[in-house]
């Protein structure tokens, strides 16, 4: 398993070489959102809201999300329908969990014992996202532990 503690600064690496605009602030984002991309289809910013991003993970997993919307293409207007914004959300919430949560890195510490709070720790990111990716590979990939 890959250092987990070096992925954040690998995917702040991956929007730097993407050319992303990177901003830390107060934004009060709406919708309990702390980070956003935005994009006028050349020129792409991510903006992470100090205001609820305090943690390791809570910073992990909103730049891992915002990177999968960028590196996927998985990005939609401000008016888009509900069902085009759940869609997107859905596929950068996948190629999410397999950059930070790898089931080749997750399988053999769930065949361990390992309980969701002991991988979140393991995997620097919140018991949700242990959760939501258990659910993934299990649910639509249809791997077994």
């Amino acid at each position: 398993m890959r250092r987990t503690m070096d992925k954040l600064t690998e995917v702040y690496d991956d929007l730097n070489e993407m050319g992303v605009h990177i901003f830390h602030g107060s934004y009060h984002l709406k919708g309990g959102c702390d980070s956003v991309c935005v994009s006028n289809g050349k020129k792409h910013g991510v903006f992470f809201d100090t205001d609820k991003i305090k943690t390791y993970s809570q910073e992990l997993e909103a730049a891992s999300h915002e990177w999968a919307h960028l590196d996927g293409g998985y990005l939609y207007s401000f008016d888009a329908s509900p069902w085009t914004k759940r869609k997107a959300e859905v596929k950068a919430d996948r190629a999410q969990i397999r950059r930070i949560i790898p089931f080749e890195d997750l399988a053999p510490l769930i065949r361990a014992g390992l309980q969701p709070w002991e991988l979140a720790e393991r995997f620097h990111v919140s018991e949700t996202m242990v959760r939501k990716a258990i659910q993934y590979y299990t649910g639509p990939c249809g791997f077994h532990f």
